[in-house]
């Protein structure tokens, strides 16, 4: 049972679909590959951040602190590590960032 449909226009997810004269099955052959390609579109895999990593006695050392340090820093949510297993990995971007705090912190009790 195919009807001729007359020219409509379907909006889907800011694509437009004319439709010109065309039967269902056409019909829905595009709404179906359209909304293939949207939910490709957006379950794609995020780009990975190119940020290197650091382990933990990388951290340490970059951050010139103690084993401990970094684990109390940790504990009070300075610093989160990303997890790989059993091995904690630290982004560079947020060792630098706790550098930043405590220059600022040390800068603020010099002052007073």
């Amino acid at each position: 049972m195919t009807q001729k449909l007359t020219q409509k226009q379907c909006t889907t997810m800011s694509k437009k679909i004319t439709i010109n004269q065309l039967d269902e099955d056409a019909l829905l052959g595009k709404l179906k590959s359209t909304i293939v390609d949207t939910i490709i579109m957006h379950t794609r895999p995020k780009p990975v951040s190119r940020d290197p990593l650091l382990t933990v006695p990388e951290a340490c050392a970059y951050l010139r602190i103690s084993r401990s340090t970094l684990y109390r820093f940790i504990a009070m949510g300075y610093i989160v590590p990303l997890k790989s297993g059993r091995r904690s990995l630290f982004k560079t971007s947020h060792v630098e960032a706790i550098l930043i705090k405590q220059n600022i912190n040390t800068l603020n009790t010099k002052k007073s």
